[in-house]
Order: C-alpha cells, then structure tokens, then sequence
C-alpha cells in the first residue's frame, strides 16, 4: 500500500493508497494492559476485600498509560467503568492490577483518551513502544508502603 501526502494528487489519491496529512495522529500506540484483581483489600492493614474496585470490576481489562514515579504507588488507567460502561481515565493504586504485559492499543476510544492525557501533561507526542515496556517492568516490583503502627514510614526523619 502505497503512503502518500495529503494534496499531493489533488483531491482524491490513487486507489488503495493511504493518505496522511500533517494533522494525522500516529498510527499506533503501545500501552502496558493489565487486570484489576479480584479482590482487592481496602481499608486500615486491608481488612475489608472487596470484588475489584469502586470504579473497576475484578478481571477488567485496564491500558495503564503512565505512572507517578516518584511516589511508586499509583498509576493513570483507561478502563471501562463497572455499572456504566462508559470509558474512563483515572488514577488508582498499583496495588490493585495483575498480568501487566505489553499491547498494541487499537480501541478508539482508549486512543483518544491516551492523546488527550498526554496533551494535558505537555507532552508534544505520545510515548512510545519503550515507555510501555519500562511500565510492564518496574511496576509490579513496586512493592506497597505500608508502615507498622506507631512507626514513622521509611525516608520520613522527624527525629533530627
């Protein structure tokens, strides 16, 4: 199949070319797809389980599209939400996703919530291949911060 550049045979272009213009967003993009847990543990030392999250069934299939990685604890999902249905983009605990591996994102729906999170961040384009693959590596090894009672959590030096 033939690429040719918007304009450059007038208005129509040549059957089975396809015809890119300056404005065409890429034509792929990867992201880290993992599903939310069964059950997931909330509350105080997660004594309450519940099936999945408050926004995510158990088993739902998730595109993790960036991390906070400083914090090593939350990550931005595009899901579809459990009673609507409707797409979504949100930040949740890392905690609570299992399986990440490595895809090539096709939804439309996704897509545009990907492009519009990565425009709101100030990115100039969207990352790539490479981006998805350090999530698929380094966030399952983030393990939870939980600090035992009446102790401070690691880094934290109050006594100076």
């Amino acid at each position: 199949m033939a690429v040719v550049a918007a304009g450059e045979f007038g208005r129509s272009a040549p059957e089975g070319a396809r015809v890119e213009s300056a404005t065409t967003p890429p034509l792929e993009l990867w992201a880290a797809v993992a599903n939310v847990k069964e059950v997931c543990h909330k509350g105080p030392s997660g004594a309450e389980a519940c099936k999945g999250t408050k926004h995510f069934r158990g088993g739902a299939k998730v595109y993790v599209i960036d991390a906070f990685w400083g914090m090593c604890d939350a990550v931005t999902v595009v899901g579809q939400h459990r009673k609507s249905r409707k797409w979504m983009c949100l930040h949740m605990p890392a905690r609570h996703l299992e399986n990440l591996r490595l895809k090539l994102v096709y939804s439309p729906a996704v897509l545009a919530l990907m492009r519009e999170h990565y425009a709101g961040s100030g990115r100039t384009e969207p990352p790539g291949r490479e981006y998805a693959e350090e999530i698929c590596s380094l966030v399952p090894r983030w393990e939870p911060r939980q600090a035992a009672p009446g102790t401070s959590p690691p880094g934290d030096s109050e006594s100076q």
